[in-house]
This record gives structure tokens, sequence and C-alpha cells, in this order.
């Protein structure tokens, strides 16, 4: 059994809410700890790429500092964790890198902003369900650091009957999502015929944000006008805003507003949204037709360094391209 993911916008009251933002700002702090420990381990080792701090080496340093102790054990591991994952792809990228493979050498991972939050993350061994409410500990130091020992999130209806197997909080945009890991809900198996030699070829665009024929002479078209509109309004309306913000001053880099966030979160679940109805519709047109093949052009880099023009580059760029079908 497979694991999927659930996604929702949470909206914590005005206690929970500070309470998970000293969270987040903890788990931010542990990770730019975790990445000056593995930044000075590199250092040390003469700059060599494939010397890469191990996660026990990693955990040991950092188990007994304060932004690990106030912090549940587990999700601390899992901010630890993750920081070691950044250097471990590092490491994978820059042998790639020697071998030739990758055109541009890749980069140590960065601290993250100062004061700033990162997810917490909770794994299901440390929670629990009654009543329809998760219980998801603080731990010892959380605790005595909080005044309370845990908080309770409702569980969703539709997962009442599965195994949560870990739980993110997620800061995004001003908002709060919360990721629920779970087995995947059991559907009864399809039954189509798929026909070997059926094969769907998808072309991304702009105007067509895919148009797919097949070798049986089927032919569709999605339409991609509703995607560029969405973006067009977002960037006139981020403009607008920054330009009140900032005053008329040269440089907009790093200027936000709770406004800005609204509009940048609006903007972002309308794509998602859009794109996987796209891929739903395909799939469904596949299984439809007896289709098992799929060729999608996909072009790795494409938007790199591109040059169509200021309005043309505005369109293509802000538009994921490989999210229909990715890696």
């Amino acid at each position: 059994m497979f694991l999927a993911v659930q996604k929702d916008v949470f909206s914590p009251g005005k206690e929970l809410d500070g309470l998970l933002c000293d969270l987040a700002r903890l788990a931010n702090n542990l990770y730019n700890q975790a990445v000056y420990e593995s930044r000075q381990y590199f250092f040390a080792s003469d700059r060599k790429p494939w010397k890469v701090l191990s996660y026990p080496k990693l955990y040991a340093a950092l188990k007994e500092r304060e932004n690990s102790k106030l912090l549940h054990s587990q999700a601390a591991q899992q901010v630890m964790k993750s920081a070691y994952e950044a250097f471990k792809s590092f490491k994978a990228l820059h042998k790639l890198f020697r071998l030739g493979e990758l055109e541009h050498e890749p980069k140590l991972p960065r601290y993250r902003t100062k004061g700033g939050l990162y997810q917490v993350v909770f794994t299901g061994q440390s929670l629990s369900v009654k009543d329809g409410l998760i219980r998801v500990p603080l731990g010892r130091g959380g605790a005595e650091a909080f005044d309370r020992d845990c908080f309770h999130i409702p569980l969703p209806e539709r997962l009442k009957e599965v195994e949560i197997r870990e739980l993110r909080f997620i800061p995004t945009n001003g908002h709060w999502v919360v990721e629920f890991v779970h087995e995947s809900l059991e559907t009864p198996a399809l039954s189509c015929k798929l026909h070997s030699e059926s094969v769907l070829a998808l072309d991304p665009g702009l105007d067509n944000l895919l148009a797919g024929v097949t070798n049986t002479g089927q032919a569709f078209l999605i339409d991609g006008l509703p995607l560029k509109a969405k973006n067009q309004w977002y960037n006139k309306q981020v403009a607008r805003l920054k330009s009140i913000l900032t005053c008329g001053l040269e440089s907009t880099r790093g200027v936000t507003s709770k406004q800005i966030q609204r509009v940048t979160h609006k903007r972002n679940c309308f794509v998602r949204d859009y794109i996987n109805k796209a891929a739903r519709w395909v799939i469904d047109f596949c299984l439809d037709n007896g289709i098992d093949t799929i060729v999608y052009g996909r072009n790795k880099g494409q938007k790199n360094g591109v040059n169509l023009g200021h309005k043309t580059n505005q369109e293509f760029v802000q538009i994921p391209m490989l999210a229909v079908c990715p890696d």
C-alpha cells in the first residue's frame, strides 16, 4: 500500500496560531544550526563535495541545543534530516557536475531567513486520535516553555479510517497548510482494457495548455488562456501593491504584505487546481480509449535564460509546464 497526501488550508485560533509560529521559528533556527554545522564540516574537509556530515554526527552535535530541546524530539529530528538531505543532494549533484552531466556547478545549501518560519513535521508514532481530533504532543521541553503538553486539530472525515503516518504544518503566504500523510484510501480496481499499441502524444504550450493526438487519429486541446489570464491579473495586482508599499523606490525586492500574500495564495491555488484537473482529464481520456502509453514533450531547462520578450517571458515562465508530467 502506497502513501498519499491530503493538503488543507488550516485556520487556527489566535492562541494556536501563536504556538505554531513559535514552533516554526524554533524549527527555522534549528535548520540554520544544522546548515552551519554541515557547512563547517565541509570547509574543514578542504571543500571536498563528497565529504558530507553524516546524520548521526549532525544529531549528536545538535540534540542538546535549546532549539532542539524545545521542539518535540521527532519534530526536531525531522528538521535535522531535511538539512542533511539538502547536503546529500548537493553531494549527488556535484558528482553529476564532475562527470559532465550537469552544466552549472551546484552551490552549497544556504541559510534560511533569520527569524523566519519553517515547516514543523510530526511523525505518526507521536500522534494519537480520539473523538475525531488528532493529539499533537509538544514534548517535555515544549510543555515547560508553553505551559501545555499538546494541542489538538480536527481529523478530516475521509481520513478517519486510515492511519496517519505524518503530519506537517507548513507556513505558506500568510496561511497554514496542514499536510496529512496517510495510507492510500482503498478504491476498487479500474476494470478497463488497455491496448499496448495505443499511444497519446502531448505537447505543452501557452494558449493551449496541452495539445494531444493519438496514433488512432483522435485529438484534443486543453485551453491555457485561463492560466494566462490569472497570471496576468496576479502580476498586475502584485505590481500595484508593491508600488504602494515602496512609494516609488527603485527596488521592490523582498517587499511583501498580507494582501500580497493573499493574492499569491489565491493565484497558486487556482494554478494547482487547474493543472490537476487537466491531468485528471487526460488520464480519464486514456482510460476511456484504452491508451496505455503517453509521450510528453518535456524539455528540461527550457525556461533557463529564456528571452521571448517581457510579456511572453512572464506568461511562459510562470506556468508550471512540468507539473502535468513530473519526474
